[in-house]
């Protein structure tokens, strides 16, 4: 960690001298957030914790013109944890946890980046979920799959240029380097056009057991001014295992403020029941307020039922936000309900 550190502490103060006729920014986030969650028969828990409204975050940025529309880019973005002081690295996850790429790139010919980044299949859960993924109403918290199609290591993509009539792609691969499972393949294709939006997505996680893990997406949203409405559609599997996910959501502005609510359910077949996924549903509302550019409020309230057998949770177990003490407190078949309220700020 010490090697890491001084390796990072080293580059910024060499960034002024290497990049002094370049754009370099260090940028950042923090939320932090007071969370009740009410587990059904086995009592409740409140927590401190973060990433409800923001992800909490420090990062550094730069970009250099290279002449003829070529354009070279980097991009290194740690996760904090607020409550504690403490970073990503304490939950055992990289450093630059949140992206760490660089990239050669033009508005003609479009972007070639190298790293860890995003993967391409994960947009679609982003991009059309009115929490971006964060906090108690994230839609993730129906998902059985990871199957590293959250972040990816040792990429290699391509973006297509931003100047297409609305169409955007990217393409990604992934290696193993050498093992025999952990390769990733996957793409993103879609369509923006004044207040309409649709995009599709696939990806694959090579496993040397049980099959590889697949995911798929496709989303689409219609902003009517007074209402933004978001429908996502997923597929996820894992050899024989099955799960479809649906989430319609919809999000309104109302000056300073925003109000969103969503509503989402997973489906699993048989041969996931017997590995273990059951099936589920999630109710959540919640809004913010911008106090400034910069800072804001917000709250929200989600309510998850699990079908029998099952015990997926709002309190993400294991992530950046909330870990109970002995694991997740969620009964098989039970359901869990929770509220927070948090002031998210970004500089």
């Amino acid at each position: 960690m010490r090697q890491i550190i001084s390796a990072a502490a080293v580059l910024a103060l060499l960034a002024p001298v290497a990049y002094a006729d370049s754009n370099v920014t260090i940028f950042g986030a923090l939320d932090l957030n007071a969370r009740h969650i009410q587990y059904s028969g086995n009592g409740s828990v409140n927590s401190v914790g973060s990433f409800g409204g923001s992800p909490s975050l420090l990062g550094f940025r730069g970009t250099e013109d290279l002449g003829d529309g070529l354009k070279a880019s980097f991009w290194l973005e740690t996760a904090i944890l607020p409550d504690t002081g403490d970073t990503a690295q304490s939950l055992g996850l990289p450093f630059w946890t949140r992206g760490s790429w660089v990239s050669l790139g033009s508005d003609a010919a479009g972007t070639l980046r190298l790293g860890r980044d995003w993967s391409a299949s994960y947009f679609g859960q982003w991009e059309f979920d009115p929490t971006f993924n964060l906090g108690l109403g994230d839609h993730l918290h129906l998902t059985h799959v990871d199957g590293g199609f959250l972040w990816r290591n040792n990429t290699v993509q391509y973006i297509t240029p931003g100047n297409l009539g609305g169409f955007s792609a990217r393409l990604m691969f992934a290696p193993s380097e050498g093992g025999s499972a952990g390769s990733y393949r996957g793409g993103r294709a879609a369509f923006s056009g004044g207040p309409y939006n649709i995009a599709a997505s696939y990806g694959s996680t090579s496993n040397s057991a049980g099959g590889d893990f697949k995911l798929a997406h496709l989303g689409t949203s219609y902003d009517f001014g007074a209402t933004k409405v978001m429908l996502l559609l997923a597929n996820s599997k894992h050899g024989d295992m099955s799960e479809r996910r649906w989430a319609l959501s919809s999000s309104v502005p109302i000056g300073n403020a925003s109000l969103w609510a969503s509503y989402s359910k997973v489906l699993v077949n048989s041969a996931a029941n017997a590995g273990g996924w059951f099936g589920g549903n999630q109710l959540a509302v919640g809004g913010g307020y911008a106090l400034s550019k910069r800072t804001g409020l917000y709250a929200s309230i989600s309510r998850l039922k699990n079908d029998p057998g099952g015990a997926l949770s709002i309190e993400e177990v294991g992530s950046y936000t909330f870990a109970s003490p002995g694991g997740s407190k969620t009964l098989s078949g039970g359901s869990n309900t929770g509220v927070e309220f948090g002031i998210r700020t970004a500089f």
